[in-house]
């Protein structure tokens, strides 16, 4: 029940402009220290009530929502201690071996920005002993192959090595 204080006085007129709430022309006309329902849009929350007092109302804001639920990134280490996060903060990442995030995970406004963790790249050439320079192999990515050329006098065991989730690995066949 409204105190007799907020029921004395002039009705509203149109309601301020919330930024992130639904309509609230319904609003209009309320009589004094009647509350407005009024809705934020998805991914945000009401903060305060909507209100008319001697024909003028009050503020409400709606602020960005938190998120429930940690990301979900495949290959993953265990993100649940992400959860609860508030809007604009970021999930530290790490990812299985082998894999590497993309980014980090932002909370914005009750959702997570998209984050792959992807497959390593060999960041370094591999180490082939009696082979030709390799230095155009390094920073290959995953399922990458670089080609073996041997010094002279020696013959390759393998056409190639692969690059393997940032791993070499001697390709299958000679």
């Amino acid at each position: 029940e409204a105190s007799a204080e907020l029921l004395a006085g002039r009705t509203c007129g149109d309601p301020p402009q919330i930024d992130y709430a639904e309509d609230t022309s319904y609003c209009v006309g309320l009589l004094p220290g009647r509350r407005c329902g009024f809705r934020c849009k998805e991914g945000f929350l009401p903060e305060g009530d909507l209100i008319c007092v001697d024909g003028a109302w009050t503020t409400p804001v709606c602020t960005p929502d938190f998120c429930r639920a940690p990301p979900e990134v495949l290959h993953a280490v265990s993100l649940e201690s992400c959860a609860g996060m508030a809007s604009g903060a970021s999930c530290p990442i790490m990812c299985d071996q082998g894999f590497t995030p993309t980014s980090e995970p932002v909370c914005l406004a009750g959702t997570w920005s998209k984050v792959e963790c992807r497959p390593a790249k060999c960041m370094f050439p591999p180490v082939v002993e009696h082979s030709g320079p390799l230095e155009s192999c390094a920073r290959m990515p995953s399922g990458g192959n670089c080609e073996l050329q041997c010094r002279t006098g020696f013959a390759p065991t393998h056409r190639s090595i692969t690059c393997n989730h940032g791993q070499w690995r001697y390709s299958t066949g000679a």
